[in-house]
């Protein structure tokens, strides 16, 4: 999250938050290496909540009430980064989910569930609403937002992969991978799109399928999120979302998984 100072983007500029995750010390000595002034960094241990911004749903979403971070409230720009990584419950999980490290109530280990999101994840779930709409057009979020990134140097099964990570416990089988290591970074300006391509690789690849079991029974209907996100202002769900005003982004698969072609 960058913080606007004088044009320039200096390592003070910067917050790196999640607001329902411990970030780790060697994570943090990382990315400061070769930076010459620190990145701060927000977690779930220090991320304060904007009590004047309130999280809008507009859904029958029935937990408790939740706010935005003040660190990205106060923001100018944000670059939303994820992982190519697989989920438990909704088969996939990247850069839409990822603001569900934006949400803050009183159990911060836990602000999700405890704000009644995880219902809506699932793709067993018959509604059509879902809650990354509200979060992707908020406007302290949606607008500020200046690049997706989703680092596919490694893709997880899901959020409960534990153990060795490497070439022999990851290893990819769909062309052009072929027993290697994904090992890819995605990038653009569309936070529709981007999930639809990284979406097309998780459901396509048969490691993810073998090891994924939401992804093995419902392959491409784990992205209905994104046809909901797609055509937010005329939704599928008929719900009236309350800062949208057009569509969030473009949604559309491959032709295959061998062209890997878009229209």
């Amino acid at each position: 999250m960058i913080l606007e100072k004088n044009g320039r983007m200096d390592g003070e500029d910067i917050v790196v938050y999640d607001a329902s995750r411990n970030i780790p010390e060697f994570f943090r000595r990382y990315v400061n290496a070769g930076l010459p002034k620190a990145v701060k960094f927000q977690d779930v241990y220090s991320c304060v909540e904007d009590r004047s911004e309130p999280i809008h749903w507009s859904g029958q979403v029935n937990g408790e009430v939740s706010y935005l971070p003040s660190c990205l409230t106060q923001a100018a720009y944000l670059i939303n980064c994820c992982d190519l990584k697989g989920h438990s419950m909704g088969g996939v999980t990247l850069c839409a989910k990822n603001h569900f490290g934006s949400v803050i109530n009183s159990d911060k280990k836990a602000s999700p569930l405890v704000a009644g999101l995880h219902e809506f994840v699932s793709p067993l779930i018959k509604s059509n609403y879902t809650p990354y709409v509200d979060l992707e057009s908020n406007p302290h979020i949606g607008r500020k937002t200046i690049l997706y990134l989703i680092d596919g140097l490694v893709g997880a099964v899901s959020e409960r992969s534990t153990g060795a990570v490497g070439l022999e416990e990851y290893s990819w089988k769909q062309p052009p991978f072929c027993g290697a290591l994904p090992s890819s970074i995605f990038l653009s300006q569309d936070p529709v799109a981007i999930d639809s391509v990284a979406a097309d690789f998780l459901c396509t690849e048969p490691f993810m399928l073998e090891h994924n079991f939401v992804l093995r029974k419902f392959g491409v209907k784990v992205t209905e999120y994104l046809r909901e996100m797609a055509i937010a202002d005329k939704p599928p769900s008929s719900v009236k979302y309350v800062f949208v005003k057009n569509s969030l982004g473009v949604h559309e698969h491959w032709k295959d998984h061998v062209e890997k072609k878009y229209s």
